[in-house]
């Protein structure tokens, strides 16, 4: 009979490398048909006839017959060849362990006959037997033997007559206990001495109770007595690559760790080794412009480019836009002063420069440069006197040609409330806001200009969870000012689908109807955008109170002048 056990996988630790080492035999050639190592085509037959070898395959992509896999696994780890193969727990005695050490039938059992059962030498309580393969006593002897019924430890004889108990004397016997004289005056056995934490009794010297006498009376190993986990560290293996290999020590089985963990890698149970990746998902770099990375075999691959050649990717909004074609420089003109002024290079337009000197602020409104208020102290700032704009600060210019020497500018500390919370000007303090959690730190409006709409653009915290959004429903952002005529012009509704709310972020389809809005969400980093051009917003003018409906979430916050356009006041023609 062909016979092959699996060894198992062993794991190899050396110089900080994992090796997963396991012999692995070419097939044998028996059918006249192609072998491992072979060429062969999808049409070649590459199975050797061997069951325990597995099936062999043909790698098309590589153009050779490949080993298979050995089959057996689990309790039904030795392979058998004989007949038409097959996997079975054992096949001899040592493919077996100490509990059940005995193979029959293909099965590990605790015996196939008495003689391998455990004797404990103790006349009154039988011979050792073994009754569907597991191993017991015969029982007391003299049992139901009137009249010699009673067992003296190495005979069976007839008990004597008694008064009390000591007219029985003793039989020597330790494990059969103190002899008793019964209520019908007949000498008798009180039984074994044993139990609680040492219920076994161990006749040899003078006698003594003990936890075990053999690996029967325990889960683990009998060992001196006493039940231990392990005897060796090959008791203590679990089975499971990640685990590491565990060992033993003092009769206890000790935990391993993660053998990929201190190599920085992830460990791959199926393969039984490290990897730099399991799913695509352990590969993402988060940037939109690298595409979508992918785990292949254990390893991350880079993403294709989302954009085509002719478009440029922008991350902050991950969209791919077209550069717009130019002609000319005026083609370009974003009408925007602070921007700079963008020119035409080959016909493609290229952004302009901040039009300002380092000591200058742009004013969009007045499109012009302002120099920065220039200090010493925090003194020489003078304080704009808003609670919602913070403390004015003097900030020392890190550049000697900015300011002069020992000089800095005058700048606001900003909102002095924590995220999550609104400003409250007149009464000077922060409140935490009901509802979702909104705060906006940017925003800036700008009137239309050259038949252009107005435009308003924000940025900031936002609290939602992709749970929140309704699939087939809506988002709606909605913008009030005190006099704003009519809030359909500044209610902005979103469609939410599959194609727009992935991995916890949620882009607003493309729409190129004025006016044209843009909303962003990432539940991930709790981050808001949203962008309005080409729009209505007469009436619009601080304070501006901003919500954002998602199902039955509802988030809403105020901004004042210190927001908007910074500490720029709201463009006054739309307020016209």
């Amino acid at each position: 009979m062909i016979k092959k056990r699996f060894l198992g996988l062993v794991m190899c630790l050396s110089m900080a490398v994992v090796f997963l080492c396991a012999g692995q035999a070419s097939a044998v050639d028996v059918y006249g048909v192609s072998s491992v190592g072979d060429a062969c085509t999808p049409d070649t037959n590459c199975s050797d006839g061997d069951f325990c070898n597995g099936v062999e395959e043909c790698d098309i992509a590589e153009g050779f017959c490949i080993a298979g896999t050995f089959p057996c696994s689990g309790d039904t780890s030795v392979c058998i060849e004989e007949g038409d193969g097959t996997c079975v727990e054992c096949d001899i005695d040592s493919d077996c362990g100490d509990g059940n050490p005995v193979c029959v039938a293909n099965k590990c059992e605790e015996c196939e006959f008495a003689d391998t059962c455990f004797n404990d030498d103790n006349f009154c309580t039988g011979v050792p037997t073994c009754e569907e393969n597991v191993c017991s006593f015969s029982g007391d002897p003299c049992e139901g033997e009137a009249p010699t019924d009673f067992c003296n430890g190495t005979a069976c004889v007839v008990p004597p007559e008694c008064e009390e108990n000591s007219d029985c004397g003793d039989d020597g016997a330790f494990c059969n206990g103190l002899t008793i004289c019964t209520v019908d005056k007949k000498c008798s056995s009180a039984g074994s001495p044993c139990e609680g934490a040492t219920p076994e009794c161990k006749e040899e010297g003078d006698g003594t109770c003990v936890e075990c006498v053999s690996d029967d009376n325990c889960t683990g190993f009998c060992v001196g007595n006493e039940c231990v986990d392990c005897e060796e560290d090959a008791d203590c293996y679990d089975g499971i690559f990640c685990n590491g290999v565990e060992s033993c020590n003092a009769g206890g089985c000790v935990e391993s760790i993660d053998p990929c963990a201190f190599l920085g890698l992830l460990c791959d149970e199926d393969l039984a080794g490290c990897a730099e990746c399991l799913t695509d998902s352990d590969c993402d770099d988060d940037a939109f412009c690298n595409g979508d990375e992918t785990c292949v075999d254990g390893a991350c691959l880079p993403g294709t480019k989302p954009c085509e050649a002719s478009e440029t990717c922008i991350e902050e909004t991950e969209e791919c836009i077209t550069p717009p074609g130019c002609e000319s420089d005026a083609d370009c003109e974003d009408d925007l002063f602070c921007n700079g002024e963008e020119t035409c290079a080959d016909g493609v337009c290229v952004p302009g420069s901040d039009p300002c000197e380092a000591d200058e602020t742009c004013d969009e409104q007045a499109e012009e440069c302002v120099l920065d208020e220039a200090c010493e102290t925090d003194a020489d700032c003078d304080s704009d006197g808003l609670f919602c704009s913070g403390i004015e600060v003097c900030v020392l210019s890190a550049s000697a040609e900015a300011t002069p020497v020992d000089q800095g500018i005058c700048e606001s500390s900003g909102n002095p409330c924590e995220a999550g919370e609104t400003c409250d000007e007149e009464d000077n303090t922060c409140e935490v806001a009901a509802g979702g959690i909104l705060q906006i730190d940017k925003c800036k409006v700008k009137a239309g200009k050259n038949g252009k709409g107005d435009s308003i653009k924000f940025s900031g915290l936002l609290d939602a969870e992709e749970a929140d959004f309704p699939m087939g429903g809506e988002v709606v952002v909605i913008i009030e000012a005190a006099a704003i005529p009519d809030l359909n012009a500044t209610t902005f509704v979103f469609s939410v689908d599959e194609d727009s709310l992935k991995k916890g972020k949620y882009k607003s389809p493309k729409d190129k109807t004025d006016p044209v809005a843009s909303l962003q969400i990432d539940t991930n980093k709790d981050k808001v955008k949203f962008s309005v051009k080409n729009a209505d917003l007469t009436g619009l003018g601080c304070p501006i109170t901003v919500t954002i409906q998602i199902g039955d979430y509802v988030a809403e916050y105020e901004l004042g002048e210190e927001i908007v356009n910074g500490k720029k006041p709201c463009p006054p023609e739309l307020l016209e």
